[in-house]
Order: structure tokens, then sequence, then C-alpha cells
């Protein structure tokens, strides 16, 4: 049998053995040793997408995954502590695809393939011992949920780098961090893109995606949070070495106890060298207000991209945010509407309730876009549903339509996307 069929296979039995199964029967023996906390995650993914025009999906496409996630963190020791996260991920299922990968194309279209990867490992000094016990310095593989740098969980994995970095909160009311990152693993698992890369490399890093051929040493990061009394303000700074710096806010007020608003702003300018992009630039506005109506949360909102090199504008000088976005529409299922695009302005509604044990989230767009750089109008809409069916077991639906009105003389297209997660957490 083949080595990788077999192994799916064994992880199958695994997920379904340890379904019928407690979370405290299957750890508490081992976290009674008091040899640190062990947890985990099995996860089935099954997605589908389907579409009218080649460009976008190339019919149907489908791929399924199972994963295993083990996660450790070691008891503290003189300040320092360890954590490991170790996740396999194999294939079940694939067909369709646009990718040149054999069988497995479905599942390189859909980043949603195998893998096996020592995703976190890491080691934190807290910095008590000099009277700053809310300080942390963190180095190795680890995971963030920052402004601009993002764990974004949405296939089988969270993004993860290679990194250095501090965390403190030892001013009241304030989160400061600082970060230097030189490797990525990203969410998106097709071809080597899961593994570790130097940023400049990685495809899905803003310097692979643009350019190929230039020296970088990874990025920094810099972000404060102040948050009191229903006010929050985030600033935050990310220099990509020797290519581009992203500078960027968000403010949230609260005005009662139903409404609040949130407005962003994010600044991003070429400073490479060794070509004519130094120039370019791109600007995002966004703003939104959020209005609790009895159990339901609805937030309208709009964002519009600015941007150009010299006094063009073209789709290159979009705002490019490839490690996440802690904005409403960076979680599009499909960004089939290129709400980043230069000229691009969206309208957004997002809608989220929770009866009883179920979940439910809606996110509808429609991006008027600059027709000189693309010749299209285009709208979405995500749903999500999430079911709660044990304290450790649930199962989520999330299924997304887009479409593109064809301008000066393109045709128009749609897509779905289609995604099923079973989880148990452990």
């Amino acid at each position: 049998m083949n080595k990788k069929l077999t192994k799916a296979l064994t992880l199958l039995t695994v997920f379904l053995t340890t379904i019928s199964l407690s979370a405290e029967d299957l750890l508490k023996p081992v976290n009674d040793l008091k040899l640190g906390t062990f947890s985990g995650r099995l996860q089935l993914l099954s997605m589908q997408r389907d579409g009218s025009d080649a460009s976008i999906y190339k019919g149907n496409t489908n791929s399924t995954s199972l994963a295993l996630k083990l996660d450790y963190l070691s008891p503290e020791f003189a300040g320092l502590t360890l954590g490991l996260s170790y996740i396999d991920s194999e294939i079940l299922a694939s067909g369709g695809g646009n990718l040149d990968a054999g069988k497995n194309a479905g599942a390189g279209t859909l980043f949603n393939g195998g893998f096996s990867l020592l995703n976190e490992v890491w080691i934190n000094l807290n910095l008590e011992m000099i009277g700053l016990e809310k300080t942390d310095i963190k180095v190795g593989r680890q995971v963030f949920n920052l402004e601009l740098i993002r764990a974004d969980d949405i296939r089988q994995k969270p993004r993860s780098f290679e990194a250095v970095s501090v965390t403190s909160k030892d001013i009241e009311n304030l989160t400061l961090t600082y970060l230097h990152a030189e490797r990525m693993s990203d969410v998106w698992v097709n071809d080597e893109r899961w593994k570790f890369l130097d940023i400049n490399s990685n495809p899905d890093s803003t310097m692979g995606e643009a350019e190929a051929n230039h020296q970088t040493r990874g990025l920094e990061y810099i972000e404060g949070v102040y948050s009191k009394e229903g006010l929050t303000i985030a600033l935050y700074d990310m220099y990509e070495h020797d290519f581009m710096n992203s500078i960027g806010t968000r403010v949230n007020l609260t005005l009662t106890d139903t409404t609040a608003i949130t407005v962003w702003y994010l600044h991003q300018n070429g400073i490479q060298k060794t070509d004519n992009k130094a120039g370019r630039n791109a600007n995002l506005y966004s703003f939104s207000v959020t209005q609790k109506i009895g159990k339901v949360t609805v937030e309208p909102g709009f964002m519009s991209i600015a941007g150009g090199n010299g006094n063009t504008t073209d789709e290159g000088v979009r705002t490019q945010i490839p490690y996440g976005y802690n904005h409403p529409m960076a979680n599009s299922l499909m960004l089939l509407s290129k709400q980043w695009a230069a000229g691009a302005d969206t309208y957004f509604v997002k809608a989220t309730t929770k009866i009883d044990k179920t979940i439910l989230y809606v996110l509808a767009s429609y991006t008027d876009h600059d027709n000189t750089v693309l010749a299209y109008d285009a709208y979405e809409v995500n749903v999500i549903a999430k079911q709660l069916l044990t304290e450790n077991l649930s199962a989520c639906v999330k299924f997304g339509y887009g479409a593109r009105s064809g301008k000066a003389g393109t045709r128009d297209s749609h897509a779905t996307d289609t995604r099923l997660f079973i989880t148990y957490n452990f």
C-alpha cells in the first residue's frame, strides 16, 4: 500500500477513535505527571471551489485533508518556558485544480495539501528578575496576532515566523511589541510555501511576491496598543528591509453600550533602491460602525485604496498585507473582488450572532474599482455557521459566493467556495 495512503488512513483512524473519547481521558494521565501541559487538535478540512472563468478557478476543484496538531508548554524554571507545536497534515482526497501538480492539483490550488512541520519551537524569558514581571523575550518559531502580522489559522496551520520578539505590558493600559523576523511558514500549503523560507524569497511575502531578486534582511515590526475605558488606539510600523515600509493605526471608540466606531489608516511606501520602484506607495482608509441589536452585532463599513508610482495608478501598487491584517475585509474567504487593488472602494457589512451553541457569521461586500486599473466591479458574500457538538468537538461550514461585473468589454464571471471543518480540541 502507498506510504502516504497508509499514513492518511492511520491518521483518519486516530481521528475517529479520538473524537469518541473525552479530552480528559486523552491527556489527563500525561498532564498529571507535572512535566508540562500537553494539548492538541484533530481537524478534518474539506474544500470545494467552482467558477465560470478559468482564470479564476478551473471548473470544480476540491481537496480534503486531515491534520493532527500537538502542542506542549513546559513548566517555568528561573523565568524560562519552552513551547512546541507540531503539525502533520495528510491529503485524503484531491480533484480538479489549475496547477500542474498531478493527482494533488486540487489540494495545491486550494492550499489544502499535506505537510509535516514543527510549526512552533520557542524559548521565552520573563524579566521578573529585573522588576519587569509583564515583559517577555521570546526566541524561535512563533505565532503572532498583531495588527499587521496575524496567525490566520484558516487552513490546517497558523502562520509562523522564525523571530526574536519582545512583549511588555508593564506600563498600565499599554502593550508594546517588537520583533525581528527572518523566515516565515505561511498558512498556504502549496508546493514549498508551508516550509520556513527566507522572507525575501517566500512567494507569500510582500517581497517574495513582488520582487524575486533583491537583498533583504527580513523585517522589523513595532507596535503599541493603548486600551482604556472604551478607547483602543493601535500604532504600528513594519519595515521590510530594503523594500517597503508600512505604517498605520487603528482607533476603536465605544460610544454607548451598544455602539462603537473604528477607523483604520495604513500607508505603504517603497524604499527599494535597486530599481525605479522606490517611489511607489499605497494608502488605505477605512471606517466602520458596530451596532448591537439584541443578540446580533452588525458592522457596516467602507474601505478605500489609493496608490501609484509617480502620477500613475496600477494594480501592482495595491495595499499588500501578506502577513494578515486586523480588519474585517482581511477575513474574506475568496478575495475574488481584489479589494486591495489601487483605486478600489469597498462597501462592506459584517454580522455575527450566537444562538445557544450555534455561531453565525456573515460578511458581504461590494467593490467599485477604478476601471482603468481593473475592468470589473465585484461583490462577495461569505456565510459561516459553527455548531458546538460537545465541549471539545465542533462542526463549521463556510460558504462564499463572489461575482465580477465586467466593464470595458470584459465578461461577467463568478465563483463559489465551500468549506467544512470538523475540529476536535484536546
